[in-house]
C-alpha cells in the first residue's frame, strides 16, 4: 500500500538526518534539489520493486517486500589530500548509513534485510564523483 512505502521512506530518512557525515542533506527523491546540487555528502532515498504474496489463512492480507535505495553521493577534488580516497569516505558513509538501518523500527515493518551495494565513480575531469547506492529490502503485512 503506498502510504506504508511512503511512510517507510521517510522514515529512514529520519533515521539518517544529522547522523551521518551528510548531515541533514537526506532526500526522499532521485535527485538532490537543483539549490543543493553541489553540497556533498548527500543522500537520496527511494523506492524499488515491491513483491506481494497473499496469506492464505486471511481473506486480503499480503506479505509485501518492498525494495528500497539509499545512495550516497559525493564529490572529491582531484586537488585534495589523496590520503584520504573517496572509496574510503564512501565506505565510511556507508557503514553510518547500515549502522542506522540496523535500529530502523516501525510498527509494520517485520523485517529489514540489507541485500548489496553498488559503487560507482566517474572520475573525468577535476572533480571526482562517486556514489554507492545501498540496497535494502523492507517486509510489511497488509
Amino acid at each position: 500500500m503506498s502510504e506504508v512505502r511512503k511512510l517507510i521512506r521517510y522514515g529512514i530518512k529520519s533515521v539518517l538526518e544529522n547522523l551521518t557525515q551528510a548531515d541533514d542533506r537526506v532526500f526522499v527523491n532521485r535527485k538532490i534539489p537543483l539549490e543543493l546540487e553541489q553540497i556533498y555528502p548527500a543522500i537520496l532515498v527511494y523506492s524499488g520493486d515491491e513483491t506481494a504474496s497473499r496469506i492464505t489463512q486471511f481473506k486480503n492480507a499480503y506479505t509485501r517486500v518492498y525494495a528500497v535505495t539509499v545512495e550516497v553521493r559525493l564529490s572529491h577534488s582531484a586537488q585534495e589530500n589523496d590520503s584520504v580516497s573517496i572509496d574510503d569516505t564512501m565506505d565510511d558513509i556507508a557503514a553510518e548509513v547500515e549502522d542506522g538501518l540496523r535500529s530502523f523500527a516501525m510498527n509494520a515493518v517485520k523485517a529489514v534485510v540489507y541485500t548489496g551495494a553498488e559503487p560507482t565513480i566517474d572520475d573525468d575531469g577535476d572533480t571526482i564523483m562517486g556514489s554507492i547506492k545501498l540496497n535494502y529490502e523492507f517486509t510489511y503485512i497488509l
